[in-house]
């Protein structure tokens, strides 16, 4: 048998943040399926620490119907 690699152990934040980044994603997306993407005060993020200070957000010239959870940037 070959080296088996360690798998990494998901902390419950990792989990937590992952979640919300799956949630902002579908918002995205459910946003452009309703038409809701091409006004010009148009703007999803969403807050990942108690202050507010660290939030995600869509990377830019990416349109809301293609944003996936990975693709989130963690803003500070």
């Amino acid at each position: 048998m070959g080296n088996v690699a360690s798998l990494k152990t998901v902390t419950s934040h990792e989990a937590d943040e992952w979640q919300l980044r799956v949630d902002l994603a579908a918002a995205f997306r459910l946003a452009a399926h309703y038409n809701w993407h091409e006004a010009v005060a148009n703007h999803l993020s969403l807050a990942v620490s108690p202050d507010g200070k660290t939030f995600l957000m869509n990377p830019r010239w990416r349109h809301f119907s293609r944003i996936k959870a990975s693709e989130l940037l963690l803003l500070d």
